[in-house]
């Protein structure tokens, strides 16, 4: 996981804000049930007015279901603020470096992305960058084809999550990049690229050829070699995000969507050789 410069507050946060979306009766005290922890305590926790332990940081983040590279995050986040030795506040801030090295990706839990699964979420994060973005429900349907509801209830999804947040009176982005979860058989992130591959069969039928690239590579592989294109792909996708963030002059919102699959499935052979 990639804190993106946050602390174990600000994740923590985040899942009490993810949760409270979707559940609208969801409190604080059932948080700290659901954590096994002492209400009164996780308030000040999330507050900043007590820290955690190290013994602390392993319970709650057991009860987060974190993986295992959060679980370690996690705790090297709360290590870095709270070790009585300097010594440990300094490994476990070398650490956060290390795991945070390229990190400007936001990974999202599965549980997170499934509440802004839908594609304009995502697009409503790009449209943020783009010269005269309008915060205005109103302004952004009309930009993305949306309805004006779906795109209020979709800025506040945003912002209960965590990838948005106010700065003024504007909304603005809590990272620089966000990544779905990786290889999750996940409904949520079938729904997603269901929609993107919708889109697409749109823009194939009704955008200008100048203002869109369709092609398509047919080869044969060596399954061996899978992990290791896919990475390739990952890599790609993620130079062409950092070129187009640095332009000033950003007026639309593009989706690249790479699909690389088998045409031949696996057979009995292979499956028993």
């Amino acid at each position: 996981m990639h804190s993106g410069g946050k602390t174990y507050r600000d994740l923590l946060k985040r899942e009490f804000a993810a949760r409270c979306a979707r559940n609208p009766h969801y409190s604080l005290r059932a948080f700290a049930r659901d954590l096994k922890f002492l209400p009164s305590r996780l308030s000040d926790v999330l507050n900043g007015r007590q820290g955690l332990s190290e013994l602390s940081a392993r319970h709650i983040a057991g009860g987060l279901s974190l993986s295992e590279n959060e679980r370690t995050w996690f705790s090297a986040s709360v290590e870095s603020h709270h070790a009585r030795s300097r010594v440990r506040r300094r490994i476990a801030e070398t650490s956060l470096e290390k795991m945070e090295d390229g990190g400007r990706y936001k990974r999202l839990r599965e549980d997170i992305f499934a509440v802004v699964a839908d594609w304009y979420h995502f697009a409503i994060l790009e449209l943020t960058a783009v010269k005269g973005f309008r915060q205005d429900p109103r302004w952004i349907g009309r930009r993305l084809g949306i309805g004006t509801s779906v795109a209020e209830l979709a800025l506040e999804r945003l912002e209960a999550v965590g990838l948005l947040k106010r700065e003024g009176d504007m909304f603005v982005p809590t990272s620089s990049f966000v990544a779905s979860p990786d290889e999750i058989p996940s409904e949520a992130v079938k729904r997603h690229h269901q929609q993107i591959l919708e889109k697409a069969a749109t823009a194939l039928a009704l955008q200008p050829v100048a203002e869109r690239e369709f092609s398509a590579n047919t080869l044969a592989i060596d399954p061996a070699d899978l992990p290791a294109i896919k990475e390739d792909l990952k890599n790609f996708r993620r130079r062409l995000e950092r070129k187009c963030k640095k332009s000033p002059n950003r007026t639309r919102v593009y989706c690249l969507a790479q699909q690389f699959f088998s045409l031949t499935p696996e057979t009995l052979e292979e499956k028993n050789p």
